[in-house]
């Protein structure tokens, strides 16, 4: 059995890594070392639903669904990004929740901008946020992807 090893994200690879499709991130205040972690997930629309959706002219979004740890290996539902900005929705804790405010800036900073906070520090879980498979080389545990999944993820967001 693979042996999963968490791995601190370069900031160059953060917007890439959160948007790769799989990921599953910790982000720590290095002055507080209060830390929150986030899973987001992008929408996989079946080969159905594309081909529908084109015979309908019915456009499909690019979403993605982000939930935030409650507990160990709990997570609950935070909001979505769609087609590039991220919204809360009824389902969604309270705009001044910890964890919304606390995504609500990190998407600010990493995915909309490049403005990147000295502050924070971001952790994978040790599996790469494209194919979620566990990563074991130590090349693919610093940037968060394996090889291939690295270029894809990178493409993506291009």
């Amino acid at each position: 059995m693979k042996q999963q090893v968490r791995g601190l994200i370069d900031n160059q690879n953060v917007k890439a890594f959160i948007l790769a499709g799989k990921a599953i991130f910790s982000v720590e205040n290095k002055l507080t070392k209060n830390h929150v972690t986030f899973k987001v997930s992008l929408k996989e629309y079946t080969k159905e639903q594309i081909e529908q959706a084109e015979k309908s002219h019915i456009y499909l979004p690019q979403l993605y669904f982000v939930q935030y740890c409650n507990q160990y290996d709990s997570y609950s539902y935070l909001g979505l990004i769609v087609d590039g900005e991220f919204k809360l929705t009824v389902n969604s804790p309270k705009e001044d929740s910890l964890s919304c405010k606390s995504f609500v800036y990190i998407y600010n900073h990493y995915i909309k901008s490049n403005n990147h906070d000295e502050r924070l520090e971001f952790y994978h879980e040790g599996r790469c946020a494209y194919c979620g498979r566990v990563m074991t080389d130590p090349e693919s545990v610093k940037r968060g992807f394996g090889p291939t999944c690295f270029k894809r993820a990178h493409e993506r967001v291009a």
